[in-house]
């Protein structure tokens, strides 16, 4: 896939998923593969569910759906991640209770939450796709479940508020934050430009919440 347009293309024939997902080490994102056994699941579970062949699925996952080696690529692709989240129609979260190789710091469903780069792959899908077609996989039963459902013994939150407050997400590298403001203004031109069909209730939420959303340090008057 080269142009936007490609993908459009490749969406209109397939069905593609987005897997957003934390990592579970500095150096690799699944280092004993517990993720990766529930991708597999899940991919499954939206075949059966959708009732689509697995020859005509495709995957969008970061470690292989980005270059890992070459900086320069590495950066423009990830600037393109709320692209792919927004024309993929199947949006799946996997975020098992795990512990990180590195920090060892609890890592699960709560966890991801907070990073703001997987806040900004959710609101990729929603300006597009509306909250719909959005998953978690509950490893406990394993089932894909509605991504706003609460795993037992974890907090309860506004998950789409969480999701759209991008910039009071966690970061590894908080200069970042400041990368991601002309991504996030032009999520939400698509957001405006829908509003009145699949991005309603979305709109609805960033326009109750505007200050949180485009903080004024960053944004200034750029998000009027």
């Amino acid at each position: 896939v080269d142009t936007y347009e490609d993908l459009v293309q490749l969406v209109s024939t397939h069905a593609i998923v987005f897997i957003s997902h934390q990592w579970l080490a500095l150096d690799h994102p699944d280092p004993d593969g517990i993720q990766y056994n529930e991708m597999v699941q899940a991919c499954h579970q939206i075949c059966e569910l959708k009732a689509v062949g697995t020859h005509h699925m495709y995957v969008f996952l970061d470690f292989f759906s980005i270059p890992q080696n070459n900086m320069s690529s590495r950066l423009a692709a990830i600037n393109t991640l709320g692209v792919f989240s927004s024309v993929a129609p199947f949006f799946v979260v996997v975020a098992p209770d795990a512990v990180h190789k590195d920090t060892h710091a609890t890592v699960n469903k709560a966890s991801y939450q907070r990073r703001g780069w997987c806040r900004l792959e959710q609101w990729g899908h929603m300006c597009m796709q509306g909250m719909d077609n959005m998953f978690w996989f509950d490893n406990t039963v394993g089932v894909l479940k509605d991504l706003r459902q609460t795993p037992e013994g974890q907090e309860e939150c506004n998950w789409f508020l969480d999701s759209v407050l991008v910039f009071e997400g966690d970061y590894t590298m908080p200069g970042h934050k400041e990368e991601l403001v002309d991504v996030v203004l032009g999520l939400y031109a698509i957001v405006v430009k829908r509003k009145d069909g699949v991005t309603k209730n979305l709109n609805d939420l960033i326009k109750q919440h505007y200050k949180r959303v485009f903080p004024q340090q960053l944004f200034g008057g750029l998000s009027q």
